[in-house]
């Protein structure tokens, strides 16, 4: 029934008296929380180092058999002196900690337990404050909480990696925790999720901003998750209010079972939410790559998105999920949204502030204005260049633009051949030449029979057809307005 393992105590100072401590190869084993009013660890440092170095701590079963009371249950707890707040570790280097089996003796348990928890006073976790740690190299098994939870100013976290197999039966918390920060850096990660689903937020990272009018950076940077058990997302960028959030989620891949979706963006009335993804895949997802909602505040709940090169491999053609989930019934939010080169997503775009779904497209780069004022209708325009080649005697039938279909479409073809262009407007209703070069001829709803280049309506669709019937393959522009 040993509630702490090896524990550190030291008091506060200012910054040049207080002492740096180095522990290599320290452990614990076995500890028991069954009381309520007292939180467990395997190893605790508790109040002021000046720098605080910990090299392979190792740290297995740490259980609690209490259900619902709110203190903690950690492997690793660096904490500030709750009484003498001033008393915090200003500097944390953790180097290859491991951390096994943190859990519940009752499956129903979900609350705080965590493998390493790391904090300092939530007046100092802003870009003003000292408190700065780094964790290398750590591994953690079956910690039903968070695998780090962090209240720090700054925090790095490289290579880590985890093993999940069991949890709660509730759902294990997401795997990464950052509130009342700065900023965070979570790079090169490897992680396994066996059989193991997730609460209703992320599985890899949930990042929460800091009520600091300073704003926040945070980034994910390469990582692979696997996981035969679902989870609703992989990455969430959550602010409170009056923060200002931007997070970097990049070469990150996630294969295994379907997610709910890819990341998870909330929306705070401060309309200051800015989640930029690059270069980012998921194998299998059930809704959309991105799921916005709001968080509380004021309405309206605007936030801003970028995605770049994201890939869905397990699309199924003509079924494909939206890039985007937005306006969710009960937690209506909307998202601005720059995209290109995204694969395996719906190819229409919807722009109306009324649409749920907003799509992504394959090889296409878009240019799109600015949200107008909330207080007007939201309309987005943007423009859309195709680059695409067909062979002699094909044809493509060109996806949707705008909400309405009502679009400027321009042609020009890679030929010495001052006529092989076309402008005209576009309607649900048909289309209207607006400058047509000779080499063009422009159909109704059916191919006209004859011309070298042509440009017919599918009636039923509203989508543009366009036929190559010359004597070789050509390259054609495609340039949509509107």
């Amino acid at each position: 029934n040993l509630h702490l393992g090896v524990r550190f105590i030291q008091g506060s100072g200012i910054f040049a008296t207080l002492p740096d401590l180095f522990v290599e190869g320290f452990s614990a084993k076995r500890l028991e929380r069954n009381i309520t009013l007292t939180s467990t660890a395997g190893l605790l440092f508790w109040g002021g180092y000046r720098n605080l170095t910990l090299i392979s701590p190792k740290v297995t079963e740490v259980r609690r058999t209490t259900l619902t009371d709110n203190e903690g249950c950690l492997g690793l707890w660096i904490s500030y002196d709750t009484v003498t707040p001033s008393a915090y570790a200003i500097n944390v280097l953790i180097i290859a900690p491991y951390i096994q089996n943190i859990y519940n003796t009752n499956a129903a348990g979900t609350d705080d337990m965590d493998g390493i928890g790391i904090f300092a006073p939530p007046s100092l976790c802003n870009l003003h404050g000292y408190a700065r740690a780094t964790v290398m190299n750590s591994f953690s098994e079956n910690a039903w909480g968070r695998n780090i939870k962090a209240q720090v100013g700054h925090l790095i976290v490289n290579n880590p990696r985890w093993l999940n197999t069991t949890g709660p039966s509730a759902g294990k918390t997401f795997g990464y925790y950052v509130n009342q920060l700065g900023t965070m850096e979570l790079r090169g990660f490897d992680g396994v999720d066996n059989g193991l689903t997730y609460q209703s937020t992320a599985a890899v990272a949930v990042i929460q901003g800091s009520v600091e009018t300073a704003p926040t950076q945070n980034v994910v940077d390469g990582g692979v998750m696997r996981c035969t058990g679902g989870s609703p997302t992989v990455l969430a960028l959550y602010p409170v209010v009056g923060s200002k959030n931007r997070a970097v989620l990049k070469n990150v891949a996630v294969k295994g079972v379907a997610q709910r979706e890819f990341a998870q963006l909330y929306a705070s009335g401060e309309g200051k939410e800015f989640l930029f993804i690059e270069d980012c895949s998921a194998e299998n997802l059930a809704e959309a790559f991105v799921r916005v909602e709001a968080s509380g505040g004021a309405s309206p709940y605007l936030a801003h998105l970028s995605v770049k090169r994201a890939q869905h491999f397990n699309f199924v053609a003509g079924s494909e999920l939206p890039l985007v989930k937005q306006t969710i019934a009960g937690l209506s939010a909307q998202t601005s949204l720059n995209a290109s080169e995204n694969i395996g997503f719906k190819d229409s775009y919807r722009y109306l502030s009324s649409d749920s779904e907003i799509g992504g497209f394959a090889t296409v780069d878009g240019m799109m204005g600015k949200l107008l004022d909330v207080n007007t209708k939201q309309v987005r325009m943007m423009i859309k260049t195709y680059q695409i080649e067909l062979a002699a005697g094909a044809n493509v039938t060109l996806p949707v633009h705008g909400a309405v279909t009502g679009y400027n479409a321009r042609f020009r073809v890679a030929r010495n051949d001052i006529d092989a262009y076309c402008h005209i407007g576009v309607s649900s209703g048909g289309f209207r030449n607006i400058d047509v070069g000779a080499s063009f001829t422009m159909g109704g709803t059916s191919d006209p029979g004859s011309g070298l280049f042509r440009v017919w309506r599918n009636g039923a669709t509203s989508q543009l057809v366009l036929s190559n019937n010359d004597s070789a393959a050509r390259q054609f522009l495609i340039i949509f307005e509107g």
